[in-house]
Protein backbone atom coordinates (compact mmCIF):
# COMPACT_ATOMS: atom_id res chain seq x y z
CA UNK A 1 0.00 0.00 0.00
CA UNK A 2 1.30 3.30 -1.11
CA UNK A 3 2.04 5.49 2.12
CA UNK A 4 2.66 9.22 2.60
CA UNK A 5 7.10 9.02 2.52
CA UNK A 6 6.27 7.48 -1.39
CA UNK A 7 4.28 10.30 -2.12
CA UNK A 8 6.52 12.94 -1.08
CA UNK A 9 9.67 11.13 -3.11
CA UNK A 10 7.01 10.86 -6.23
CA UNK A 11 6.47 14.67 -6.21
CA UNK A 12 10.43 15.29 -5.56
CA UNK A 13 11.08 13.66 -9.07
CA UNK A 14 8.32 15.42 -11.18
CA UNK A 15 9.13 18.44 -9.10
CA UNK A 16 5.79 18.89 -8.32
CA UNK A 17 4.60 20.74 -5.07
CA UNK A 18 1.58 19.75 -3.09
CA UNK A 19 -0.64 22.01 -4.99
CA UNK A 20 0.40 20.58 -8.53
CA UNK A 21 -0.86 17.24 -6.91
CA UNK A 22 -3.95 17.77 -5.57
CA UNK A 23 -5.10 19.89 -8.31
CA UNK A 24 -4.00 16.76 -10.59
CA UNK A 25 -5.92 14.13 -8.59
CA UNK A 26 -8.60 16.32 -7.97
CA UNK A 27 -8.59 16.27 -3.90
CA UNK A 28 -8.30 19.20 -1.37
CA UNK A 29 -3.77 19.78 -0.74
CA UNK A 30 -4.81 19.59 2.66
CA UNK A 31 -5.83 16.54 2.57
CA UNK A 32 -2.93 15.54 0.65
CA UNK A 33 -0.55 17.35 3.49
CA UNK A 34 -2.20 15.20 5.93
CA UNK A 35 -1.60 11.79 4.41
CA UNK A 36 2.42 12.66 3.41
CA UNK A 37 2.58 13.90 7.03
CA UNK A 38 1.19 10.44 8.58
CA UNK A 39 -1.97 12.38 10.51
CA UNK A 40 -4.49 11.06 8.39
CA UNK A 41 -5.02 7.96 6.19
CA UNK A 42 -7.30 9.11 2.97
CA UNK A 43 -10.14 6.93 2.01
CA UNK A 44 -9.08 4.85 -0.68
CA UNK A 45 -11.26 6.81 -3.61
CA UNK A 46 -8.93 9.52 -2.48
CA UNK A 47 -5.64 7.59 -2.59
CA UNK A 48 -6.28 5.69 -5.86
CA UNK A 49 -7.30 9.68 -7.12
CA UNK A 50 -3.41 10.25 -5.84
CA UNK A 51 -1.86 7.13 -7.11
CA UNK A 52 -3.48 7.11 -10.56
CA UNK A 53 -2.24 11.01 -11.41
CA UNK A 54 0.95 10.57 -9.84
CA UNK A 55 1.12 6.78 -12.35
CA UNK A 56 -0.39 9.09 -15.11
CA UNK A 57 2.99 11.34 -14.99
CA UNK A 58 5.23 8.08 -15.23
CA UNK A 59 5.81 7.53 -11.55
CA UNK A 60 6.12 3.71 -10.20
CA UNK A 61 5.70 2.26 -6.88
CA UNK A 62 8.40 -0.46 -6.00
CA UNK A 63 7.32 -3.06 -3.39
CA UNK A 64 9.71 -5.62 -2.69
CA UNK A 65 9.84 -8.09 0.73
CA UNK A 66 12.78 -6.10 1.92
CA UNK A 67 12.21 -2.45 0.83
CA UNK A 68 9.19 0.45 -0.32
CA UNK A 69 10.09 3.30 -3.47
CA UNK A 70 9.06 5.12 -5.89
CA UNK A 71 11.09 4.94 -10.04
CA UNK A 72 9.97 7.78 -12.96
CA UNK A 73 9.96 6.19 -16.27
CA UNK A 74 11.19 8.59 -18.85
CA UNK A 75 9.72 8.71 -21.80
CA UNK A 76 11.83 7.68 -24.68
CA UNK A 77 12.95 10.03 -27.23
CA UNK A 78 10.26 11.51 -29.72
CA UNK A 79 7.33 10.10 -28.59
CA UNK A 80 6.10 13.93 -27.55
CA UNK A 81 6.48 13.74 -23.90
CA UNK A 82 9.24 15.49 -21.97
CA UNK A 83 11.34 14.79 -19.40
CA UNK A 84 11.60 16.21 -15.79
CA UNK A 85 13.26 19.67 -16.02
CA UNK A 86 15.84 18.64 -14.17
CA UNK A 87 16.58 15.75 -15.93
CA UNK A 88 16.44 16.59 -19.59
CA UNK A 89 20.33 14.41 -20.47
CA UNK A 90 18.54 11.39 -19.70
CA UNK A 91 16.27 11.31 -22.32
CA UNK A 92 17.92 7.67 -23.51
CA UNK A 93 14.89 5.20 -23.58
CA UNK A 94 12.74 5.03 -21.00
CA UNK A 95 15.28 4.22 -18.26
CA UNK A 96 13.95 4.43 -14.65
CA UNK A 97 14.81 6.92 -11.96
CA UNK A 98 14.53 6.11 -8.53
CA UNK A 99 14.67 6.79 -4.90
Amino acid sequence: MVNGPQIRAARALLGWDQHTLADRAQIAANTLSSFEDGSRTPRERVRHAIVEALRNAGIEFIETDTSIGVALTLAPPGDGSQCPPDDASHGSGATPRGV
